[in-house]
């Protein structure tokens, strides 16, 4: 996680406020937690796409194995 940090996409924002009276809004893209997407739809696809690619691949070997 990279709560805390200031990250290359952070940079900027971090310079350019006041360091005695920060934006509250740098403060918390530095401290809050990001939020869980992990129930988008697309983020879902993409796990289940993950755990069947080596079930995929090692049907696509055996197929190819039989030919030769």
């Amino acid at each position: 996680m990279r709560i805390g940090r200031v990250t290359a996409s952070r940079v900027h924002p971090v310079l350019q406020t006041d360091f005695e009276n920060p934006a509250p809004s740098v403060i918390k893209s530095i401290c809050m937690p990001p939020c869980n997407i992990s129930h988008l739809p697309v983020i879902q696809w993409v796990k289940l796409r993950k755990q069947r690619q080596p079930i995929t691949i090692l049907c696509i070997t055996v197929r190819l194995m039989r030919y030769k």
